[in-house]
């Protein structure tokens, strides 16, 4: 049966996903940038930059996305979304199925930068828009593609779309079991009372993350127990994290002068060259609290009395080193935060300098305050970061965590976002009245 039957609009939807197929060979489901002219990639909710990428459907909440382009000369790009399953695979669903209005949009704002020694356009945009807008709860992953260069694939981020509050989590932080000195540990009760829930174990997934990472969330398919359209989670040791340690942090809010952390600046020609203090391992260290973003970074500009700190924030070079007495044996160390997607990223390892016995590292960086860490992954195949070796963990430290809630009934093609909550370990009151 030939295609040429169903007309000029099937022709150009199957040129689409033929062409979006051809250009996603190096596509990985996750928050990743392809080449290197682009940095300081953000997508958050438009009027809460320190949480999730996460709105509620059919509503007026939105999300804001940016990223900085390094290029000389000015550049197209287009962007698409992709429907995912509660664990980021590929849902069943087509474009139609989920896309009100365009398959593909245009990225038509942009601004270049003000009085910086690095030159950048920041291009931008919000979704939903009246070129795309979504119709249905889920896991979604943002695909920009450069036109300029071939429609390649350049950056993808993932959001989520959660439905009205459909259930309801009663939550318990407590001590881990035999880790009581370093971990943190969580039981949960899931009410769905709104739902029609046939086999819970098939129907019900529920995802556990601490510090808005991925990297090491904790699925749950089966609960420990069933009641009335009530789910128990809480089997001792299921859903465990290492505390961590407060994070480090560099406020690099001005270039002029030096602030937290920051021991030198010199300015270049093009750029300006910072040095930090070195920092020590924590692994054995004691507790000691302070006050972080748990992660996150946020651009700001203290140099300048103006709003417009997108444009007007310079770059630079900045110096990174961990005094280690030798090279570890079995580990790649990298730094570790919101900044590096959580993710082993060659742009942020670090190499071990044997004059000054440390391990360095010398990423660009964007004026604005960064929360960070030092992580390790094994030299051979390590995919995963890990903050014991470096940082270690404390049971008192403070943290934020999320339950997405994913709702997949018999006979259904995706996994719906039913429930979203959060809390904070050392803010209590929230725990049984905070449901979104």
């Amino acid at each position: 049966m030939s295609i040429l039957k169903y007309g000029p609009v099937f022709l150009f939807f199957f040129s689409f996903l033929t062409s979006s197929q051809a250009q996603d060979e190096n596509l990985v489901f996750n928050d990743k940038t392809y080449v290197d002219y682009i940095h300081t990639v953000q997508l958050r909710p438009s009027l809460g930059v320190m949480t999730d990428p996460i709105v509620q459907l059919n509503s007026s909440e939105s999300l804001s996305f940016s990223f900085d382009d390094f290029s000389e000369e000015t550049r197209t790009y287009v962007y698409t979304i992709q429907h995912c399953n509660a664990d980021w695979t590929p849902s069943d669903l087509t474009n139609l199925n989920y896309i009100n209005g365009l398959m593909e949009g245009d990225i038509e704002e942009y601004d270049f930068s003000i009085n910086t020694l690095t030159p950048y356009t920041r291009h931008s945009l919000i979704l939903p828009n009246e070129e795309v807008r979504w119709t249905l709860s889920g896991n979604y992953l943002l695909k920009v593609y450069d036109i300029e260069d071939d429609h390649k694939l350049v950056i993808t981020r993932r959001f989520m779309v959660y439905e009205e509050s459909q259930v309801y989590v009663n939550l318990e932080f407590i001590s881990a079991t035999g880790n009581f000195n370093t971990h943190q540990e969580v039981n949960f009760e899931v009410s769905y009372n709104d739902l029609r829930v046939d086999n819970p174990a098939r129907e019900i997934t529920v995802v556990l993350r601490q510090n808005q990472r991925w990297d090491n969330a904790i699925y749950a398919n089966r609960p420990r127990s069933e009641g009335k359209q009530t789910l128990k989670y809480n089997t001792r040791g299921k859903f465990s994290f290492g505390g961590g340690k407060e994070f480090r942090y560099l406020d690099l809010r001005s270039v002029e002068q030096r602030r937290h952390n920051v021991s030198r600046i010199i300015e270049e020609l093009d750029t300006y060259d910072v040095t930090l203090f070195s920092d020590e391992m924590r692994s054995n260290k004691s507790f000691l609290r302070q006050p972080d973003m748990n992660g996150r970074f946020v651009i700001e500009n203290t140099d300048q009395a103006t709003r417009d700190k997108n444009i007007r924030s310079d770059y630079a070079d900045v110096l990174f080193s961990l005094n280690v007495n030798q090279e570890l044996e079995d580990y790649d160390v990298y730094l570790s935060g919101e900044f590096t997607n959580w993710q082993v990223d060659p742009r942020y390892k670090m190499v071990y300098n044997e004059v000054i016995h440390a391990y360095v590292v010398k990423p660009k960086l964007k004026q604005g305050v960064y929360d960070y860490m030092y992580a390790v992954a094994p030299k051979k195949g390590g995919t995963k970061l890990d903050l014991t070796e470096l940082e270690g963990h404390w049971y008192e430290t403070e943290n934020d965590y999320t339950i997405l809630i994913y709702y997949h009934p018999f006979g259904a093609r995706y996994d719906r976002l039913v429930g979203y909550y959060g809390y904070n370990t050392i803010d209590q009151n929230r725990i049984n009245n905070n449901n979104r």
